[in-house]
């Protein structure tokens, strides 16, 4: 697309995103760009919204075990951990059955059925203290697509802490 006067810029690795000037462009319309373009590819007709921003770190020290207040965590999905002020994701995830089962895997609770990270407790402190959340929930008929849309998200955005796919 090449460079384009008053147009702010925001390089990923599928390419660079332009937005108006005065428009800065935030984490979430920078996934949703990149889920809508997904749906174009593969011709999805359904809604794939992205939720509005959450900070893990700082709402979920006094839930319980098996209490998720994470968007979207009783749907399978997509998830991604985006540090503030960088303009690229720390990770991105799904989950097949419930997304707020993988995302208290990362914050080093139990789900229901799942057991944390070893290194969930390290990895909360150093990585998520300033980052939020945003999840893409699919209908659970088409949880299958969420794997699809897993690593388009990462080929195209580059997380900092997941492998690159080839």
């Amino acid at each position: 697309m090449g460079y384009q006067p008053g147009r702010r810029s925001i390089s990923t690795r599928g390419g660079t995103i332009y937005r108006e000037k005065e428009g800065k462009m935030n984490p979430k319309e920078i996934i949703q760009e990149k889920v809508n373009k997904f749906k174009r590819e593969i011709n999805y007709q359904l809604n794939l919204d992205v939720s509005d921003s959450y900070s893990p770190y700082e709402k979920h020290e006094d839930l319980k075990k098996g209490e998720h207040p994470f968007p979207n965590s009783g749907s399978p999905g997509v998830y991604v951990f985006w540090p503030n002020n960088n303009d690229r994701p720390l990770y991105i995830g799904k989950s097949s059955d419930a997304i707020g089962n993988r995302v208290w895997a990362h914050l080093g609770r139990w789900g229901p059925s799942s057991d944390p990270y070893p290194d969930a407790e390290k990895w909360l402190k150093e990585k998520l203290r300033d980052v939020l959340l945003y999840t893409i929930p699919f209908p659970k008929e088409h949880r299958y697509l969420s794997s699809a849309l897993e690593e388009f998200l990462i080929k195209e955005l580059g997380p900092l802490q997941n492998r690159v796919l080839k």
